[in-house]
């Protein structure tokens, strides 16, 4: 006898809680929910508070609030790999499962775009 598990697959799960962020955000943005202070009496970010210097994904919760509100000039100001962060994580939310190999492909080019904005802030640090 086989087992059945209740719960989603990793890559359901995945898309589902992409397709509930986005859902809020739409929603924000089209103001019918108010997250404006969603970030209000939150700490800051921790690296920084330790490091001195802001994190790879510092700036990053800012631009998917002000990308809800369709300002994207502002967005790509909190942070440059925030809009295409987004555009691809939607596309991945509402396109079919991709195969293991083109979602690592995916997750890694997010990293290497946010971390290579994290060096030219560090750049322009010095």
């Amino acid at each position: 006898m086989s087992s059945t598990s209740s719960s989603p697959s990793p890559d359901r799960a995945l898309r589902l809680a992409i397709a509930a962020i986005g859902v809020v955000l739409v929603a924000h943005g089209l103001a019918l929910v108010d997250v404006s202070g969603l970030l209000d009496g939150v700490p800051g970010c921790v690296f920084r508070a330790v490091s001195g210097i802001p994190c790879p994904g510092c700036g990053m919760t800012h631009a998917f609030l002000l990308l809800s509100e369709l300002r994207f000039a502002d967005a790509f100001e909190a942070h440059a790999a925030a809009p295409a962060l987004a555009a691809v994580m939607a596309w991945r939310a509402l396109r079919p499962a991709p195969t293991h190999a083109s979602s690592q492909l995916w997750i890694a080019a997010a990293l290497i775009a946010v971390l290579a904005v994290w060096i030219l802030r560090l750049a322009q640090l010095s």
